[in-house]
């Protein structure tokens, strides 16, 4: 697998940043392929400890998040290290016009990334997989502003492998790391010539 940082383990923020950029690559080509012309891609997606706290950071809109909760169920112990399923929320909270636009915009929100996460279902081959598993509306008033503003949070479960690799953790006796690649199998060329 790529995108990982070292090759120990894998943590929640590396499946939230290959996350985010599946976001960044693929909401603007599957608003063009639903021809939603009226809808800007989120200029950032930030990683926040709730989807509400983007709502209250007041930021231009839409704001694009990305939360994990961190790993859904047992992780699976392998020959070569553990797997795990993360469960990743990703939102979008956007102004419409009064409630009908609202209601209407963070819904296709929801359908935006729900397609978006799984254009390519490997997030850049950090994953094994991607799931979709729910999602969310959240309508709020704005006292400020005349219009209103929603949210939508779309949840997935991402499946990754090798997320601890015990390969490459270091001996216990002599607290040494093994080398940095690990041989598998090994092949031999013999080639032979009369003796002059």
């Amino acid at each position: 697998m790529t995108g990982r940082r070292n090759g120990l383990f894998l943590t929640a923020d590396d499946v939230c940043a290959a996350v985010e950029a599946a976001m960044v690559r693929h909401v603007p080509r599957v608003i063009g392929a639903a021809a939603l012309d009226e809808y800007d891609p989120p200029a950032t997606w930030r990683q926040t400890p709730t989807i509400e706290a983007l709502r209250e950071a007041r930021r231009e809109f839409p704001a694009g998040a990305i939360v994990s909760t961190g790993p859904v169920g047992d992780p699976k112990q392998q020959p070569t290290g553990y797997d795990a399923t993360f469960r990743v929320e990703v939102g979008v909270f956007d102004r419409g016009t009064d409630w009908n636009d609202t209601a209407t915009r963070i819904r296709t929100w929801a359908g935006i990334i729900r397609a978006a996460a799984h254009v390519d279902r490997t997030l850049g081959g950090i994953a094994a997989g991607v799931t979709w598993v729910g999602e969310t509306y959240r309508r709020f008033p704005d006292p400020q502003v005349a219009r209103t503003l929603g949210g939508c949070a779309v949840e997935l479960d991402v499946y990754v492998e090798d997320v601890l690799t015990l390969a490459q953790l270091p001996d216990p006796d002599t607290g040494e790391y093994p080398p940095g690649h690990v041989v598998t199998r090994t092949t031999h060329t013999v080639t032979s010539r009369p003796l002059t």
